[in-house]
C-alpha cells in the first residue's frame, strides 16, 4: 500500500488557510494508516495461530478447543458427544516421506539472465576469448617456426662464410 501524506513543506499560511484543512488531511491520512497496521496485525496474528495449529496436528497434538466450531455450533452446548474426537495421523507419513525425498536431492545453483542483450554481451565476451586464443596459438607456431629458420639459415650462412673464407685464404695464397 502506498502512504500519499500532503505536502509538508508549506508555509504557515498556507497550513492554516481553509480552516486548517491541510491539518485535517494530514490527521485523517496518519488515521488511515494505523487502521490499515492494525488490520495487517491482527491478520498477521491468525496466521500464526494456524501455523501453530498446523504443527500441533502434525506432531500429533491435537486441541479439542480448535475444533468447537464443530462440535458446538452457534456457541452453544449441545450435550455430550456421542464419541471422542480422536487424532487418526494420516497426513504426516506421506508428508515425512515427502521431506525426506526433498532433502536428498541436491538444490543446484543456476543464474539465468532474462535480458537479450546480457546474453549478446555473453556470446561476444566468449567469442573474443575465442579469438584471442587462437590468435596466441597460431602467432606461437608462427614464432617458432621463424626461430627453427632463423638458426637453419644461420647455419647456412655460417657454412657459406667458412666456405668463402678458405676461398678468399687460397686466392691469397696464390
Amino acid at each position: 500500500m502506498a502512504y500519499t501524506f500532503p505536502q509538508q513543506r508549506l508555509s504557515k499560511k498556507n497550513k492554516t488557510k481553509n480552516n486548517y484543512s491541510w491539518a485535517k488531511n494530514v490527521i485523517d491520512e496518519i488515521e488511515r494508516q494505523s487502521n490499515d497496521n492494525r488490520l495487517e496485525s491482527t491478520n498477521l496474528a491468525k496466521k500464526e495461530d494456524n501455523k501453530r495449529i498446523n504443527y500441533d496436528l502434525f506432531n500429533g497434538k491435537l486441541d479439542k478447543e480448535d475444533f468447537e466450531y464443530v462440535c458446538k455450533p452457534y456457541g452453544m452446548d449441545v450435550g455430550e458427544m456421542p464419541a471422542e474426537l480422536r487424532h487418526y495421523d494420516i497426513m504426516s507419513p506421506k508428508l515425512r516421506v515427502l521431506f525426506g525425498e526433498e532433502i536428498k536431492r541436491p538444490f543446484n545453483y543456476r543464474v539465468i539472465s532474462s535480458n537479450a542483450e546480457a546474453i549478446t554481451e555473453r556470446e561476444r565476451e566468449k567469442a573474443k576469448l575465442l579469438r584471442d586464443y587462437i590468435t596466441q596459438q597460431i602467432q606461437a607456431k608462427v614464432q617458432e617456426t621463424l626461430a627453427l629458420q632463423m638458426q637453419q639459415g644461420e647455419l647456412k650462412k655460417r657454412k657459406t662464410l667458412k666456405l668463402c673464407n678458405k676461398c678468399n685464404k687460397k686466392q691469397n695464397k696464390q
